[in-house]
């Protein structure tokens, strides 16, 4: 068992008892939102580098185009933030590494809430330097953007727009029928799922290009999802791949050498058993 999922599992049980805690202090509805959500970005800003913050607010891109309100927003600390008064801040698209949208409880109507969250973050518009983005498909597929694949331009746009997840403190334990089904009925464009939805007995992961193989085809598949006891880490590998994608692999100091990181945060065998197909769908064609 790798060190992330030990780790991981054991957080699983730190949110838990942290979230009962604040209960314990207020049924206030609101009051218990914001306090579990600032208790995921204290856990998330002790966790990750440095060279991110952990915040929360609105993400905007250039043309004036703006999300809804983001529990949790992961962002790179080269990019500005347009401070307010307040506690939410105003963040660019293009700093943004990922997004969590947390929920005390995770239900039909909270699940609908937090995938439009999710979806107004993956709708705005990354400012890309044309060229810029030419020379990357040409280095990954040797060819112009525009004369990409479908398939093919799904890839590059995943490795440049942020990942979004969505967290439930409670909800859908063990009913995993109820928990696709919500799914089901609020999805209709896989450009805008989420890359993890994790509640308290399930969990729901994107699966892209038939990662986990659920038969011979290397379409796009759109969601699977399972029970599992402690889901949380999901979560976290997925947020790990996010930081790693975006701020690159560390190198030895004055050298060209690379440290390889990944077995840290890959997934266990097991993790890619049992998983059931949800949305069954293809990908469909969206614009840089």
């Amino acid at each position: 068992m790798s060190i992330l999922t030990k780790w991981s599992d054991s957080l699983h049980g730190f949110f838990s008892s942290a979230g009962g805690i604040v209960k314990s202090i207020t049924n206030h509805n609101l009051l218990l939102g914001d306090a579990r959500e600032k208790f995921i970005r204290d856990v998330l800003s002790n966790f990750l580098p440095n060279t991110v913050h952990v915040g929360t607010g609105i993400v905007i891109d250039s043309e004036n185009n703006y999300s809804n309100q983001i529990d949790v927003i992961i962002y790179r600390h080269d990019f500005p933030i347009f401070r307010t008064l307040g506690d939410s801040d105003v963040y660019l698209i293009e700093g943004v590494i990922a997004t969590i949208e947390v929920k005390s409880t995770l239900n039909a109507e909270s699940m609908s809430d937090a995938l439009e969250n999710c979806e107004s973050i993956n709708k705005l518009n990354l400012s890309v330097k044309e060229e810029s983005l030419n020379c990357f498909a040409n280095n990954i597929f040797n060819s112009q953007f525009s004369d990409l694949e479908l398939s093919q331009k799904m890839h590059i746009l995943q490795q440049l727009q942020p990942l979004t997840f969505i967290y439930g403190y409670k909800g859908y334990k063990s009913k995993f029928n109820d928990f696709s089904n919500s799914i089901k009925k609020n999805f209709y464009n896989p450009a805008f799922l989420p890359e993890v939805i994790v509640s308290e007995g399930c969990v729901a992961v994107k699966n892209f290009e038939n990662k986990f193989k659920l038969n011979d085809s290397e379409e796009w598949k759109g969601f699977v999802g399972k029970t599992h006891e402690k889901p949380i880490r999901y979560l976290l590998n997925g947020l790990l791949q996010s930081y790693t994608r975006s701020m690159g692999t560390s190198v030895h100091a004055g050298t060209s050498v690379m440290y390889g990181l990944e077995k840290y945060i890959s997934l266990e065998d097991d993790d890619f058993k049992n998983w059931v197909d949800i949305t069954n769908t293809k990908m469909i064609d969206r614009n840089v």
